[in-house]
């Protein structure tokens, strides 16, 4: 799908159209805060907890390192608390070295189960002031005694719900998945802040996020795509100029045939 210039075009649209229109325009960053917040609070957090869960029950074996599953729930746990120390800015648990096969104990248990009861209070406290943040916007539109629409006439007027289902992958079952040891958001991927690339050059991120990391920085996913686009358009020129599609299977076909041969 990434050699496909639709793809880049379609997201590029889709995302553009719901984050550029005027309601979402007034009510982008507090629906995001919001998200991000139900996202921490419901699932990510809960996940977390259910891995801490499984090597309680399993503690007997936290020295055991033929254990596959308590080995990944512990690797798990140390990717994701780590990066979330990174998001904080701190050192939010002091065990982190303690989060493999033959180190983790019980103070390393109860030290993480309490860092994540804290931060999930942390995330409950987010997702108020996001909801008051929001309700406050509302009333300051109904309030206002000038031309503009107030937050309801905004979104039946700019808002289309299928650019929303798509967005917010409201039709996907699972919010977040495990993969190679690594917690995947499948939850509204249009407000998604926290990325996690591989290298300076890793792009690739998830269908319908805001943004797309290259380089280092971050560029808006609308003006990222249509570069990409550019990019293929440079190739494909360059690749037909120079007549390379027919020479290289001009090349394959005679290597073939020497194969053959000897």
């Amino acid at each position: 799908a990434e050699f496909m210039a639709s793809r880049w075009a379609f997201e590029a649209f889709v995302v553009s159209q719901f984050v550029e229109n005027p309601y979402e325009k007034t009510f982008y960053e507090t629906d995001q805060k919001r998200a991000n917040a139900e996202f921490m609070k419901q699932y990510y957090l809960p996940t977390l907890e259910s891995k801490l869960s499984y090597l309680f029950n399993h503690r007997n074996q936290w020295r055991d390192k033929s254990n596959i599953e308590v080995t990944n729930a512990l690797n798990s746990l140390q990717v994701e608390i780590s990066r979330q120390s990174e998001v904080y800015g701190l050192n939010i648990y002091p065990y982190l070295d303690k989060l493999t096969i033959g180190k983790f104990d019980t103070t390393a248990y109860f030290s993480l189960k309490k860092t994540l009861q804290t931060l999930k209070t942390i995330q409950s406290k987010r997702l108020s002031d996001a909801n008051q943040q929001h309700d406050k916007l509302v009333t300051e539109l109904a309030n206002k005694k000038t031309h503009l629409l107030n937050a309801a006439e905004l979104k039946t007027t700019y808002q289309n719900q299928e650019v929303i289902n798509l967005v917010e992958a409201r039709s996907e079952l699972s919010k977040i998945l495990e993969w190679d040891g690594e917690l995947i958001r499948k939850y509204s991927p249009i407000y998604q802040q926290d990325f996690w690339p591989s290298n300076a050059i890793d792009f690739r991120s998830g269908f319908y996020v805001p943004k797309k990391h290259f380089l280092g920085k971050y560029f808006d996913t609308f003006y990222f795509n249509i570069a990409i686009i550019w990019v293929m358009t440079a190739v494909l020129f360059f690749t037909l100029y120079f007549d390379l599609l027919r020479k290289a299977v001009v090349g394959f076909e005679l290597r073939r045939k020497y194969r053959a041969k000897n």
